[in-house]
C-alpha cells in the first residue's frame, strides 16, 4: 500500500516537472523574439522540453557534424578514396594527408587552417581536418572535406540512410557565403538532431577510432556558441554545442528565427 502511495505521488509530481520546464523553456525562448524550437533527450528519463521540436530551422554551421559523420563512415567502409587498400585500418586512412586546396579557402571566413595557410596548396591529415571542421567549425576544413566526398548531397544520402528523415542539405559554406537566404533551405528539424545523436549512442556505425572521432572531435573542449544572422529580418539564434564534451554526449538544441 505504501509504494501505491509512493508511485500516485511522484506521478503527479512529474508531470508538474514537465510542465514546469516546458513553461520555463516557453518563457526564455520570448527573449528572442521569434519562432524558437528545442528539442532534448535525457536517457532514462521522459524528459520533455520540447518547443516546435518539428520546425525546420536552418542549420548553419551544424551541418558541420553530420558532414564529419560522413566522413568518417567512409572511410571506414573504405569508400573514402580510390587509393585505400583493402582492409585498411581506419586509423590509417584518418592518417592520410588531403590536400588543402586554393578553391577550398572563402574570402574573411573562420577558418584556422586558412589562418596558417593562407596560400592553401598544402597536405593536412584526414584527422586534423574532421577535428578542425566538427571541433573548430573551421570552414577550410568543411569545404576541403566537402570536396573530397563529392559534395552535400553524400551527407544528405547518408543521413537519411540512418533513418532520419528530417534533414536536408543541399548548400556548402562558400554558397552560403555567396547568398546566406540560401541557408533557410538547409534545415534539421530540432527533433531529428536529438534523433541523430540517440542513434550513434545506441547504434553506432562503428566502434573502431572512427566512432571514438564522431563523438569527441574536440577531448575535453565544450563551448556554447551563439550566432546572428546579419540581416536584422532574417535574424537567427543559435546556442549549440558543435564543441563535444567527452563526457556529455547530449546537448541543447534550439535555433530562433524571426518571422
Amino acid at each position: 500500500m505504501r509504494f501505491l502511495a509512493l508511485l500516485l505521488a511522484i506521478a503527479p509530481s512529474t508531470a508538474f516537472s514537465q510542465t514546469l520546464l516546458q513553461t520555463r523553456v516557453a518563457a526564455i525562448a520570448k527573449g528572442a523574439h521569434g519562432t524558437v524550437s528545442v528539442a532534448c533527450l535525457l536517457p532514462a528519463t521522459t524528459l520533455n522540453c520540447d518547443l516546435n521540436p518539428h520546425n525546420h530551422s536552418p542549420m548553419q554551421s551544424m551541418f558541420k557534424y553530420p558532414l564529419a559523420l560522413t566522413v568518417l563512415h567512409l572511410a571506414d567502409t573504405g569508400k573514402l578514396s580510390p587509393d585505400q587498400r583493402p582492409g585498411e585500418p581506419v586509423n590509417v586512412t584518418l592518417d592520410r594527408m588531403v590536400r588543402f586546396l586554393p578553391e577550398d579557402r572563402i574570402p574573411n571566413a573562420y577558418s584556422p587552417l586558412q589562418d596558417r595557410y593562407p596560400n592553401a596548396n598544402v597536405d593536412v591529415p584526414l584527422r586534423e581536418l574532421i577535428q578542425l571542421a566538427a571541433g573548430q567549425s573551421d570552414n577550410g576544413a568543411e569545404e576541403t572535406l566537402l570536396r573530397i566526398i563529392g559534395g552535400p548531397a553524400i551527407v544528405q544520402s547518408y543521413i537519411r540512410s540512418l533513418g532520419i528523415t528530417a534533414f536536408q542539405l543541399i548548400d556548402s559554406e562558400h554558397d552560403l557565403d555567396r547568398d546566406e537566404s540560401l541557408q533557410y533551405r538547409d534545415w534539421i528539424e530540432p527533433a531529428a538532431a536529438v534523433q541523430l545523436l540517440q542513434r550513434l549512442v545506441h547504434n553506432p556505425f562503428s566502434r573502431t577510432d572512427a566512432h571514438r572521432l564522431c563523438y569527441w572531435p574536440q577531448p575535453a573542449t565544450c563551448r556554447a556558441t551563439t550566432r546572428h544572422a546579419t540581416r536584422a529580418q532574417d535574424w537567427q539564434f543559435w546556442d549549440s554545442w558543435r564543441h563535444h564534451c567527452r563526457h556529455q554526449r547530449h546537448g541543447p538544441y534550439y535555433t530562433a528565427r524571426r518571422a
